[in-house]
């Protein structure tokens, strides 16, 4: 988004300094043997002004569109982050159970849609918590398939604990996403 904003002001300011310079010092390329007439000069006029149109319609819509990812931020994550801190208790309270009712359990089954939700966010660093906690629960999935008789409870499956700081993470960042866009705002 930044780097489109400098090039729009690039892209506003060469063509001008180099328009300015060349009816300066080399008119003659510009106008040709002809004098400089009214209609040339609201010819120069009006394209410099629909060149200038453009770019401002680019950059209104690159603004209209940072408003609306922000908005829609503003609007889905607090759920989203509910959905996330309930799973993370949910996951917590789970821990001393027998393993073989993790499947079982609702909750397992809310993960890959809250984690879906975070990565449909327009911030860069909830959609790489939200991909590191996917992976963590892909894992978990593929250990939870492994039948072990070591595993008497569902903490003690190996990728537990780590799904469990990846979601814990992934609410605590959506969270300070969250103020900082109520900041900005």
């Amino acid at each position: 988004m930044v780097i489109l904003r400098y090039g729009i002001w690039c892209l506003f300011i060469i063509p001008t300094v180099i328009s300015a310079i060349a009816l300066v010092y080399v008119p003659k390329v510009i106008f040709g043997n002809e004098a400089l007439t009214l209609s040339i000069t609201l010819s120069l006029v009006g394209v410099a002004l629909s060149y200038y149109g453009l770019l401002f319609s680019f950059y209104a819509a690159l603004e209209v569109q940072h408003l609306s990812s922000k908005y829609l931020f503003k609007l889905r994550s607090p759920d989203i982050l509910r959905s996330l801190n309930s799973i993370s208790k949910s996951v917590s309270s789970l821990a001393g159970e027998p393993s073989d009712q993790l499947r079982s359990q609702s909750f397992f089954h809310e993960i890959p849609v809250a984690i879906r939700a975070s990565k449909k966010m327009k911030s860069a660093e909830v959609r790489r918590v939200a991909t590191e906690a996917e992976t963590a629960f892909n894992y978990l999935m593929v250990q939870a398939d492994i039948v072990r008789p070591i595993h008497t409870t569902a903490g003690q499956i190996d990728g537990y604990w780590k799904l469990f700081s990846k979601i814990s993470e992934l609410a605590q960042e959506m969270k300070e996403q969250l103020k900082n866009v109520s900041a900005s705002a």
